[in-house]
């Protein structure tokens, strides 16, 4: 059934009973026939439809609006952090970043939709660029070279005197750049975790209290990039994305939809985080040794999109929809759904050691096998409402 023809399917069959003259007379006329019942069917669909595809836009924009709430408290640790630099703060900046983190391997989900990432390839990039190079953002020592130089020659470490020192030098920033600041040099590579003494000041203008700073700024910039992309999830904000999406084709909404969360499945979750890690490539999240835990985020965000859920917010989801229409294929698709976080569940926590253990080699290949495999189910979705085109 293609959902755009639905509503030429309903006027066309609506047109043939009002042309349609009445049979008999008195009180035994039929009086008017029905309208056909697939048409009902599919103006029944329709409605559901647009009802889904509406429900969507709102679990994204909860979904992002969850990360910049989290994104907040991690700018808050940050700040108490570098105010009275201690293990225990650095710890809780750590945690905190996580728990962000976490937050936005879900809403990574909403990627590959055509939406405000595919739109603004820079601010994709300024978003999730890994793994960071730290000696790019501080230098090679503690005491020379990176941004940090640049830094150290202006009045204030401010917003735009960051983003100016990190596109002068050409340095990615995000939420890898906060990583690498915050755990050091990658764990995976054999680096030394991050003491707290590199941010321990002794005037609030010397090189240790700038380095804090600017991770400081790096919370903010990542807020306000991460602003940008809620509010274009926002369907009643004016001409942002999601009111485009729900005010246009039936077909085009579900093929975003639908085709997004197959190509994230593929290209992300699949050959970026875990066949880069099976290639030798470094780990996304490396110098926090946390991919498998992005991975577990990303599996929650296609299971959110899917069912049409993220926390307290619920709407009808696309697998009720698949469901009313073909139960087996919905089934098909919810045992894929179950087997890709089960399948990262399996995974070793370290995601880099599935390059020299074998038995954690073969896991990681079964992980990225069972993303694959939920791409090719969503694929079967969009054939069997003839979207694939």
């Amino acid at each position: 059934m293609n959902l755009g023809r639905i509503t030429s399917i309903f006027m066309f069959f609506t047109a043939i009973v009002a042309m349609t003259p009445a049979v008999g007379c008195g009180e035994d006329d039929a009086g008017p026939a029905a309208p056909d019942a697939r048409a009902a069917q599919d103006s029944a669909f329709k409605e559901a439809a647009e009802t889904t595809l509406a429900g969507w836009t709102e679990v994204a924009k909860a979904t992002h609006e969850e990360t910049v709430r989290l994104c907040k408290l991690l700018e808050k640790a940050i700040e108490d952090f570098i105010k009275a630099p201690s293990p225990e703060l650095l710890e809780g900046a750590k945690v905190a970043w996580r728990t962000a983190r976490d937050a936005y391997s879900r809403a990574e989900a909403y990627r590959f939709t055509g939406g405000p990432l595919d739109e603004d390839a820079e601010l994709a990039a300024r978003i999730e660029t890994a793994p960071a190079d730290v000696t790019l953002l501080e230098g090679s020592t503690l005491e020379a070279g990176g941004v940090l130089d640049e830094l150290m020659t202006v009045p204030d470490v401010t917003g735009d005197a960051v983003r100016d020192a990190a596109r002068g030098k050409n340095v990615p920033l995000g939420w890898h750049a906060i990583e690498g600041m915050l755990y050091g040099a990658a764990v995976t590579s054999g680096g030394a975790p991050r003491p707290h003494t590199d941010f321990v000041f002794a005037d609030p203008e010397d090189r240790n209290a700038r380095r804090g700073r600017l991770v400081a700024k790096l919370a903010r910039i990542l807020i306000e990039d991460i602003v940008l992309v809620a509010n274009q999830w926002d369907s009643e904000r004016t001409n942002s994305f999601a009111q485009k999406l729900v005010r246009g084709p039936l077909d085009d909404g579900f093929k975003r939809a639908l085709g997004g969360v197959a190509e994230f499945s593929r290209r992300e979750m699949a050959e970026r985080k875990l066949g880069g890690v099976l290639a030798g490539a470094p780990e996304v999240s490396d110098a926090s040794d946390s991919t498998r835990a992005d991975l577990a985020g990303n599996a929650l965000g296609v299971e959110g999109l899917l069912f049409a859920r993220e926390g307290r917010v619920t709407a009808p989801s696309f697998l009720d929809l698949v469901r009313r229409d073909d139960p087996q294929l919905a089934d098909a698709l919810v045992a894929s759904i179950a087997e890709s976080r089960a399948s990262i569940d399996r995974c070793p926590p370290a995601l880099a050691e599935a390059g020299s253990d074998p038995q954690k080699r073969a896991a990681a290949e079964g992980a990225r096998d069972a993303q694959l495999a939920l791409a090719a189910r969503v694929d079967d979705v969009l054939r069997h409402y003839a979207l694939d085109r």
